[in-house]
């Protein structure tokens, strides 16, 4: 069914129901969409779907008296990790947002999902009230990011010893090795706890395998050797759309670091996404990492805004 009814809110709104059920946003949805508050969501939405960022049986509505109040949308961006896209709702609801954003997650979990998560920014309207909402469904703060942007038409030209081999010339294998290998002792809390939780190579496996299924071209993932051929370190620089492109991974060998590569890899990821002519390049961070936060600034990235990455864990109930 494509309506899921009678799900009653709390005590402070007794007796109102509103509807969490699957969205139409090219049909009866689109228009109130357009024309609502929540026209960025219907805009968003539609543009996911026709990039593949989600699918239909993951976007949802809340519909209380034919009135759409508001929305969530997901994906699975990494295996068995359900994220939330955008969440959306009317100002007068939100004392029912976090009933009403349980039950998207529970209707939008697949059997052995195992998180979900979602990164607020702290430019969004209502910040905080989102921020509170997600706490009461029983989200955590798993970390907290910077997020910088290059917005200038080039690079200063700097010359590199360094030799860049594209994964096209590579087996995977030896670029999740290599992974694996720049995370060692890295300053991203998450990353580290997840080459803890699961192991560095099995973690390594799932973050390459979501970085392809974001936007895969091969050519732009690059190793770097200095001079004498020993590996230093890999970029991987993305398009996020026909303008926006992001610095999605970025590392330097343990035994590497403090020698000034990570502005060489920084350089090379940003030229290539500006020589396909993306105008935006973001770049996100942990608010701990201060060396890479310092490279960011050197190279001409501005600072944005702040993340506030949110995760749920999946009980077995839950996720069946």
């Amino acid at each position: 069914m494509n309506v899921y009814d009678g799900f009653a809110l709390g005590a402070a709104r007794e007796g109102v129901l509103i509807d969490v059920r699957l969205a139409d946003p090219f049909g009866r949805d689109g228009e109130k969409l357009a024309a609502g508050a929540h026209a960025k969501f219907g805009q968003n939405v539609v543009r996911w779907l026709g990039k593949g960022f989600t699918k239909p049986d993951w976007v949802f509505v809340f519909e209380e008296h034919g009135d759409i109040v508001g929305g969530a949308a997901f994906n699975e961006f990494e295996p068995m990790e359900l994220s939330v896209l955008d969440f959306t709702l009317d100002g007068a609801y939100k004392s029912d947002g976090s009933g009403l954003l349980e039950e998207s997650v529970r209707l939008a979990l697949r059997p052995g999902m195992r998180t979900v998560d979602y990164t607020l920014y702290n430019d969004t309207a209502d910040f905080e009230e989102i921020r509170e909402i997600f706490l009461a469904a029983g989200f955590t703060v798993c970390q907290n990011k910077l997020s910088f942007v290059f917005t200038k038409e080039s690079l200063d030209e700097v010359s590199s010893a360094l030799t860049m081999k594209p994964l096209t010339q590579l087996d995977e294998m030896t670029f999740v090795q290599a992974v694996a290998r720049v995370t060692e002792s890295t300053l991203d809390g998450k990353m580290a706890a997840d080459a803890l939780r699961f192991g560095a190579l099995a973690a390594a496996q799932t973050y390459v395998d979501g970085l392809r299924r974001l936007d895969n071209r091969p050519e732009w993932w690059k190793l770097a050797c200095d001079e004498h051929g020993e590996f230093v370190g890999l970029i991987v620089p993305q398009k996020l759309g026909e303008r926006v492109g992001a610095i999605n991974y970025i590392g330097v060998a343990p035994e590497k670091r403090g020698r000034g590569y990570v502005l060489e890899l920084l350089r090379e990821g940003t030229r290539t996404l500006l020589s396909a002519g993306v105008t935006k390049v973001i770049a996100d961070i942990d608010v701990h990492n201060a060396p890479m936060d310092d490279a960011l600034r050197r190279v001409g990235y501005d600072f944005d805004c702040e993340e506030c990455v949110l995760e749920k864990r999946v009980t077995e109930d839950e996720g069946m």
